[in-house]
Parts: structure tokens; C-alpha cells; sequence
């Protein structure tokens, strides 16, 4: 997110993590205990979580305190085949909006011209469950909690098969609704999505593997299409005189309109007529108005994290031009101090080498003066 700044992407990255536990979806990043939600269908997206809080993450350690905050809430039992075993399914989900500014001039920072939105799961399925391997007998909550957790796994294995056939798609009816689980994969089951399964076998149990690895090759045989949800955004900007002055009218409007409805509240009908034709055109000018606001405000917040970017990667270049200047001035003091220890031993080198000399000279004329001395004759 921090790279892309420098190349005008403005990224938003918004997390939430759920449960469905004996089929109903609790909030695990809500502060309140057992919040339940529930699944709607949108015309467009498809199924979503009603009411699911989603936190707005900036930074790597945000997310890791979300995450170890919604794992502590899920619901975990002991059972004779792991002391710390799932017992619900569990739904991450990463929404990452992307917006792109672009600038016709180039002193210019620019307008909001794409938006990309992508969803990313990634999804923790419970493990189906024997009882005889299990070893939960009488235990009605445990038993009730396996049984939902196998009804909602044979129902994605029916989902999974379904999508899987060779028939043509207009003929079968996939049974997305039977569970919550697989209501709420619809899209990345089937839809506008990438997905990857991964399944855990093991040499101890053959007839599990035997039954995964069949479950897996049905997998493989999906296939999905995957097209990048991206929007361009209209740059044109908005009128301001024209506005103000159907402001003016649309006021203008209103209060024939308030005459009009104060005369003919006699007349059911006439009054239902004149209540239409006033809530017609102003609506549609106020949300214009409104979403240029935002466009607006969102581009000014990114604009100023953009300018920070660029400012701190000045301060990063004057920050290491500085340390190299204090490695040079560094490297010259100890240069020039080597020098200097080097002349002065040299000179040192001389001066005991010149006494020496001064020594071995004096010798010699104290040995000639002892031999030419006037007083031996």
C-alpha cells in the first residue's frame, strides 16, 4: 500500500472475520458476545453479511491484534481426537479498494479516473466428525455442533459436485441455500472469483484420504472466470454557476409546488400527482452534489498522504547524502591521521638514524685525537 502511494494508487484495505457456528454467523471483531448476523443477497455482489463490523487496516500489527482478537471468541471443545477442536466454520474476508488518479497536465496531481474492488476469503472449514472416532456420546451440545458441521460439509460436497458436472449450467440447480456456508462462498464457488482448496491427507487413515482426495479431484474439475472489477470514474467536474442557479429553481419550484398541494388537498389523487412531480428532480442534483463532495474530499486526503510520501522519500535521499558526506570526512580524518603518524615516524626514523651517525662520527674523532695527541710524542 506504502509503494503504491508513490505511484497515485490510493489503497483502502477493510477486514472482518466471522463464525458460523449450528448455522448462524457471529461476529467474532465485535466487542459484544454472540452477535448474530444475517445473510442477505445483493442483486449485483451477491450474498453478504448483514451488520458484520468491518475495521478499516493501515498497518501489519492492526491486523495481527484483529486477528488474534476474533480467534480467541471462536468456539473450540475437547474431543477424543483434538483437545482444541474447531467447532464452527471460519470466514476471513479482505476488501481492498484500489483508486487510481490520473492528471491530464503534468503539474497537475489530478482526478479519481478507476476504482478497483476485490474481496479475498480465506476460509477455515471445521473437519467433519465420527462419533465412534469422536468418542462424544451424550454430550447433546457437542453432538448437535458435529451434526451441523457435517450437514453444512454434505452440502458443499452437493454444491461442489453440481458445479463439477458436465451437464450445461441452465439445467442444474445448485443447492447454495441448503447452508450458510455455502450461501455465503456462492461467488467464490461460482462466480466472479479465483480459488484455491487445500486438503489435508494423511497415510494414517486410508479410507479418509481415499474420500479427500476423491472430494479434491472433483474440486479440480470448476471452473471460474475471473474478470477485474474495475470502474472508471467520470472526471467531468460540476458547474457550480449552473447549480446555483437550479438551486434557485428547483427552490422556486418547490413553493409553486406547496401552492399547489395547499389547493388541491381536496382531491386524493391530484395530491398524489403533485407529490410525485415535486420529488422528481431535486433528489437526483442533491446526489451528484454529494458524491463530487466525497470524490472530492477522499482525492484531498490522498493528494496529502501522496505529498508525504514524496517528502519523506526526499528526507530518505538528504538522510543518506548526509551519511555519506560523514563517511567521507570520516574516512579523511583517519586518512589524514595515518599521514600523519607515518611523517612522524618517518621523522622519528631520521632523527635516530642522524644520532647514530653522530655517535659513530664522534667516536671516530675521539680515536683520532688519541692518536695525534701531542703529549704521546
Amino acid at each position: 500500500m506504502e509503494v503504491l502511494v508513490s505511484q497515485k494508487i490510493n489503497c483502502e484495505l477493510k477486514f472482518s472475520y466471522i463464525e458460523i457456528y449450528n448455522e448462524q454467523v457471529n461476529d467474532l471483531l465485535n466487542k459484544e458476545t454472540d452477535v448474530k448476523c444475517k445473510v442477505r443477497e445483493h442483486p449485483q455482489t451477491g450474498p453478504y453479511v448483514e451488520n458484520v463490523k468491518e475495521h478499516i487496516v493501515v498497518e501489519y500489527t492492526q491486523f495481527i491484534k484483529l486477528l488474534e482478537f476474533g480467534s480467541n471468541k471462536r468456539k473450540t471443545a475437547s474431543t477424543l481426537m483434538n483437545d482444541v477442536s474447531s467447532r464452527s466454520h471460519a470466514v476471513i474476508t479482505l476488501t481492498l479498494k484500489q483508486t487510481k488518479f490520473e492528471s491530464q497536465n503534468n503539474g497537475d496531481f489530478g482526478d479519481a479516473s478507476e476504482e478497483m474492488v476485490s474481496s479475498i476469503k480465506l476460509v477455515d472449514l471445521a473437519g467433519s466428525e465420527r462419533m465412534k472416532k469422536t468418542q462424544i456420546y451424550g454430550q447433546t451440545e457437542r453432538v448437535k455442533e458435529g451434526t451441523l458441521i457435517n450437514k453444512s460439509l454434505t452440502v458443499l460436497g452437493r454444491c461442489i459436485y453440481a458445479l463439477a458436472t458436465t451437464k450445461p449450467k441452465s439445467s442444474i440447480v445448485v443447492p447454495y441455500r441448503d447452508s450458510v456456508l455455502t450461501y455465503i462462498l456462492k461467488e467464490n464457488l461460482a462466480g466472479n472469483s479465483k480459488t484455491c482448496m487445500l486438503f489435508c491427507v494423511s497415510p494414517l487413515d486410508y479410507e479418509e484420504t481415499s474420500q479427500t482426495l476423491n472430494y479434491a479431484n472433483e474440486v479440480k474439475k470448476i471452473t471460474t472466470s475471473a474478470i477485474a472489477n474495475k470502474t472508471k470514474l467520470s472526471t467531468v467536474p460540476i458547474n457550480w454557476e449552473e447549480l446555483q442557479h437550479s438551486e434557485q429553481n428547483i427552490v422556486c419550484a418547490l413553493k409553486k409546488d406547496i401552492d399547489k398541494l395547499t389547493q388541491k388537498l381536496a382531491n386524493l389523487e391530484l395530491e398524489k400527482h403533485a407529490k410525485s412531480n415535486s420529488q422528481q428532480d431535486p433528489p437526483q442534483k442533491f446526489e451528484r452534489l454529494l458524491e463530487y463532495l466525497d470524490r472530492r474530499s477522499s482525492k484531498l486526503e490522498f493528494e496529502n498522504k501522496y505529498l508525504k510520501s514524496v517528502l519523506a522519500e526526499k528526507n530518505n535521499h538528504i538522510l543518506e547524502l548526509s551519511k555519506h558526506i560523514d563517511y567521507l570526512h570520516r574516512d579523511y580524518e583517519n586518512l589524514y591521521l595515518s599521514y600523519k603518524r607515518s611523517q612522524m615516524f618517518n621523522v622519528e626514523k631520521s632523527r635516530l638514524q642522524l644520532m647514530k651517525e653522530v655517535e659513530t662520527c664522534c667516536k671516530s674523532i675521539n680515536k683520532d685525537l688519541d692518536l695525534f695527541d701531542p703529549s704521546r710524542f
